[in-house]
């Protein structure tokens, strides 16, 4: 009877010691039914900072900021993500400190920023530069130096095997 008693105790102190132990190492290789159910974090990071071998997030999402702390694919991370980028981290809810939290997408903050305006901006250079183009034949004309003839539109289309003179010959 009390050697029973001491395999119960010894059994229950280990199993107690081994889930708080092992759970962050075994929690991957265990189906997804048995781990819980992953929320999507959407947030913008604010802060990154990389001591020695972590890297440190800080964002700022809907339900509040997460520091979410890497101390594993640190260089890949920290190329990955800049700040002021959007940031998906697979929770299991809000945590205001997570450790290795899987990022589920990264959208780069340039990106999301000046896709709407690439087209007025292109729109704009090209202005320029066909202000820019204009005007040295314009001054040319003025000063007395001769007209040169500007071609309008797009230049005409080539055939297969035609070159056009003094352009260099088409790499292969």
């Amino acid at each position: 009877m009390k050697g029973k008693l001491v395999i119960f105790v010894v059994g229950l102190i280990l199993g107690i010691v081994l889930t708080l132990v092992a759970k962050p190492y075994l929690l991957p290789l265990m189906p997804e039914a048995l781990r819980g159910k992953a929320k999507a974090t959407d947030g913008r990071v604010v802060a990154k900072r990389l001591q020695g071998d972590r890297l440190l997030l800080t964002v700022d999402a809907s339900d509040g900021a997460v520091l979410a702390t890497f101390t594993q694919k640190v260089p890949e991370i920290d190329l990955l993500v800049d700040d002021g980028d959007l940031v998906t981290l697979g929770l299991p809810g809000y945590e205001p400190f997570a450790e290795n939290p899987p990022i589920l997408a990264v959208r780069k903050k340039h990106i999301d920023e000046t896709a709407p305006s690439k087209a007025p901006a292109a729109a704009a250079a090209s202005e320029a530069g066909a202000g820019a183009a204009a005007s040295p034949a314009s001054e040319g004309a003025e000063s007395g130096m001769g007209e040169q003839a500007q071609p309008e539109g797009p230049p005409p289309a080539m055939g297969e095997g035609a070159q056009q003179e003094g352009a260099p010959p088409p790499s292969l």
